[in-house]
Formats: C-alpha cells, structure tokens, sequence
C-alpha cells in the first residue's frame, strides 16, 4: 500500500462511483510509479505541463536561431509552430520537428547556436547545382539571391538535405515522435499516421569517431509506433496500430503480438511484463491481457466508474499492479488466473 492510502470506504452501497476522495475533491489525477521499489502516487494536477516548448526547453536563443534555420528545410510550414522535442545533451540539444503531413526530421544544435547538422536516416544528398542566372544578374548576385529564398542553404549546414526529402525513400516518415535515452545513445522513434499511410521506423543516435552526432538505422516497424518504454535493461516494448512488439539492444524483433481489435483505437497509456509470454496494456478505462500466443483477455473494464481516466500502471514483485486514475487509485491482486481488485484513497484527503 502506498504511504497514506487505505481502502476507499462508500457511504452508499448502491453507488460505488463516489466516495469521501471525490465527494473532497472531483478534480484529482494521480498516477503512480516505483520509487526504491515502493510505489508512489502523484497528484498529476499538480504536476507541470508535459508540452515541449521553445520557452521551457532551456534551449539558448542562439541555438533556437539555428535549430529553426535547420528545421525549414525539414517542413513545409513554419518550423517554429512545429516543435515535437527538445533533448539536452552534452554539446548542445537534439531537436525533433513534427508537422504530419508537412514533414518533420531531426537535428543538432550546438550550446551556442554556431554549428547544426541534420540528423537523418534517409541518404544525404549534396546541394542541386543552381540554375544558371538570367540574363543581366551578375552569378555572385544570383547565388545570393537563391540562398536567400532557401534553396541552397550553404557549406555551414553539413548533412544538408533538399526540401521534402522525409519522403525520399518512400517507404517511410522522418516525423519525430518520441526520444528514448538508450546507454550514450538515443533511441528516435518516427512515423506518420495519415491519410493511409501508416509508416513508422526508429533511429539510432550517437556519436562517431570524430565526436559528432549521427543517424543510423535501427529498427523498421510494421506502423507509427504508438507507445514505447523500457521492459528490460536490453530490450524495449513498442505498440504499433496493429502489434505489441519487443525489441533487443540490435534492434531485432524477439516477439511480435497482434493486439485485439479494441486496442487499436483509442489511448495507450502503459505496458508492462506480466511474466513470461504475457503483457499488460492499459488503456484510460480498461486493462488488457496479451499473450505470446496471439491470445487477448479483458481484465478490467473502468468505464462505469465516471470517466476513470486511468492513466499509469505499475507491477509489484509479488505480482500486485497498481493503477493511477481520476479521483483513484487501483490494487489489483492476483487470485487464479485473474486478480481482485480494490480503489484506493488518500486518507486524508485534501482540497
């Protein structure tokens, strides 16, 4: 039990919605997590927006200045109103850019903004030559002038690649989604979900022998990974649209599980081992068993319980899970081949 929760007690038999937890307070959301192998809940009201700005990134004006001169070739749109994901690192921050259908892609900036590289699976391309000038512009004025409308953006952006180029290969989207910390190296899963496309693959970033970051391939996914976390200290659990997937440190595929028709819609809001060839995949208002075998079993169905919100989920070494939600915590105990299950409140409660 976590510090400073009990069984949720109902005044009301009848109506097992509301208790003294939510009669305080309507608006709580906790979620929950392990801590030196305890398990803590944290009132998600509370907690700062998740969001990724240009203003809470910390990122340097001057780095800013390059990572928006880098992302213009990335997107067809204002790259500034396309910001996916700011990572800090040792020299300066990865910048992620996700605009859908406009594009997207990766790149480096240094701490101070002087240098910047793209970051990119698909072949590098050398700048097109320039079109010759028209007739009475002088060649230094007419470089000038096609630098200047972007379409060669100069020797000062290595890895520099022509515009739309996420497409390039045809088979795949350069749109960041998500950046995963993997040892000294970055895990960058990308995809686009739209309109029929349903393209999704991750990249490995690192630095080379001479210090700089660089793109390689990791791992082609099936479709737009939709969730992805740690399941051990060598081996990853990614969601796509239609399959649980695990993956190891070589980016190869150990198991592929095809998810039951009611997880491909909807929130996917954690997963985790439930022992050999099981996972659990939570939802916000349900709880599904998944087996290496292709089978899928519903354990918990949350929606009756007024808009649950159930979003976190961890597992305890005796097999115990508990839930973050609205208003709530769940304890799921084992019990046969399923698990009883108790909400939880604080017990002192607090507006």
């Amino acid at each position: 039990m976590p510090d400073g929760w009990v069984v949720a007690p109902y005044s009301d038999t009848t109506d097992l919605r509301h208790s003294k937890a939510f009669e305080e307070d309507a608006s709580q959301k906790w979620r929950v997590e392990l801590v030196g192998g305890k398990v803590v809940a944290t009132n998600h009201r509370f907690l700062p927006d998740e969001q990724v700005t240009w203003e809470n990134s910390g990122i340097s004006p001057q780095a800013k200045k390059m990572a928006l001169r880098l992302g213009r070739y990335l997107v067809d749109q204002q790259p500034e109103y396309s910001l996916r994901l700011i990572q800090s690192v040792s020299d300066g921050w990865l910048v992620g850019f996700n605009a859908g259908e406009w594009g997207g892609g990766l790149c480096w900036v240094s701490m101070d903004g002087s240098k910047g590289r793209f970051l990119m699976t698909s072949p590098h391309l050398q700048p097109p030559p320039p079109p010759p000038p028209p007739p009475g512009v002088s060649k230094k004025r007419w470089t000038k002038q096609i630098r200047r409308s972007h379409m060669q953006p100069g020797k000062d952006l290595p890895g520099w690649l022509p515009p739309k180029s996420f497409s390039i290969d045809g088979l795949s989207a350069e749109n960041v989604l998500q950046i995963e910390p993997a040892g000294d190296a970055f895990l960058v899963l990308q995809g686009l979900d739209h309109l029929g496309l349903n393209l999704g693959k991750i990249m490995k970033v690192a630095r080379n022998n001479q210090g700089n970051w660089t793109a390689t391939h990791f791992a082609r996914l099936d479709g737009t990974p939709r969730y992805f976390a740690q399941d051990t200290p060598s081996t990853w659990l990614l969601l796509t649209p239609d399959n649980l997937v695990r993956l190891d440190s070589q980016g190869s595929i150990q198991t592929s599980v095809p998810l039951p028709n009611a997880l491909k819609d909807g929130s996917i809001e954690a997963v985790l081992s439930e022992g050999a060839g099981q996972w659990l995949v939570l939802t916000d208002q349900h709880l599904y068993r998944l087996s290496s075998k292709g089978d899928s079993r519903l354990l918990l169905s949350a929606g009756f319980m007024s808009m649950p919100e159930m979003n976190s989920m961890v597992r305890m070494p005796d097999g115990s899970v508990f839930i973050g939600m609205r208003h709530y915590l769940l304890r799921l105990t084992p019990k046969d081949a399923g698990y009883t299950i108790e909400r939880l409140e604080p017990a002192n409660p607090t507006p």
